[in-house]
């Protein structure tokens, strides 16, 4: 007998021989299968976290999580199928390039370099992260520094390449005398200001988060972009303003990833899930479906 279930990120294994089995879904429950199998409906009307996690045993995923569809999956790095990570690639000089930034001083600063290709699918390919090392600390840097910082990568690694560049409309303001802008362009670094709509944007940015029905998303990052990968997931909603993001988190990437998606918004897409198949003992003849949790062959 093999036993086939499906992991955290919704990918179908065999489990070794060896393996010492527990339930962790309710499709790897023999008893709920054969004894009560319309259980997986009334599990399916739970609220989305819950239905993950009781449904599909994802206990990553956690209430009050911003951006649920985020998915970190290894196995899924070259392929780039059910995951928002990928192993990182020579860039083709055809893709469409963007410089976006998030300003900050005593918070980090975050800029990311964005590549779309022809099917408007978006890598992050580049960053510079101004944090300290401890969460959340800025370097304190000033503006020309972190201009001739990103003046410097480019120089090197972008020569000769035309970056739109977008950000934070904060480094527009001149109430303070010249603005962050004005020093940026002096070094020769350009920007136009983001549009700040936030939950646009944050619509913007879970639709390129979405996978189609052959697992791909239209947002990536590099395996080797750390604070993206450690930040994104962790954010919550704001216990009030409950469609946005609770500002008082590390939300410096986010807030970056945001201004790029309003800069290159896509439509809505949709996404037909398939319906899990109940287990039927009856059945002479059973065929894997997506999201059935294990079969006897």
């Amino acid at each position: 007998m093999k036993r086939l279930f499906i992991d955290k990120d919704y990918q179908r294994k065999e489990k070794p021989e060896n393996y010492s089995f527990v339930p962790s879904t309710v499709f790897e429950n023999d008893f709920i299968m054969e004894n009560d199998p319309t259980y997986v409906e009334v599990l399916e009307n739970l609220p989305e976290n819950r239905r993950k996690a009781m449904l599909y045993g994802d206990w990553d995923v956690y209430e009050g999580q911003f951006f649920t569809d985020w998915r970190n999956n290894s196995e899924g790095y070259i392929d780039r199928r059910y995951t928002h990570v990928v192993t990182p690639f020579t860039i083709p000089d055809s893709w469409t390039r963007y410089r976006v930034m998030d300003w900050g001083y005593a918070k980090p600063f975050s800029v990311g370099w964005y590549a779309v290709n022809e099917d408007d699918q978006a890598f992050r390919y580049a960053r510079w992260y101004g944090c300290t090392g401890e969460p959340d600390v800025g370097l304190r840097m000033t503006p020309e520094q972190v201009a001739m910082g990103i003046k410097e990568y480019e120089d090197e690694y972008e020569k000769g390449r035309y970056i739109h560049g977008v950000a934070d409309p904060a480094v527009f303001a001149t109430d303070t005398g010249k603005s962050v802008a004005e020093t940026f362009q002096e070094c020769g670094i350009y920007f136009e200001p983001a549009d700040n709509s936030r939950l646009t944007g944050w619509n913007q940015m879970r639709e390129r988060m979405k996978f189609d029905s052959e697992g791909r998303a239209m947002l990536y990052t590099f395996s080797d972009d750390k604070h993206f990968i450690r930040t994104i997931p962790s954010l919550l909603h704001d216990e009030t303003k409950v469609e946005d993001l609770d500002t008082t988190q590390e939300d410096h990437i986010a807030d970056e990833c945001r201004y790029f998606c309003m800069a290159r918004p896509i439509k809505a897409r949709i996404v037909r899930p398939t319906k899990p198949k109940i287990y039927n003992p009856l059945e002479t003849e059973q065929k894997i479906k997506p999201g059935l949790g294990f079969l006897r062959l």
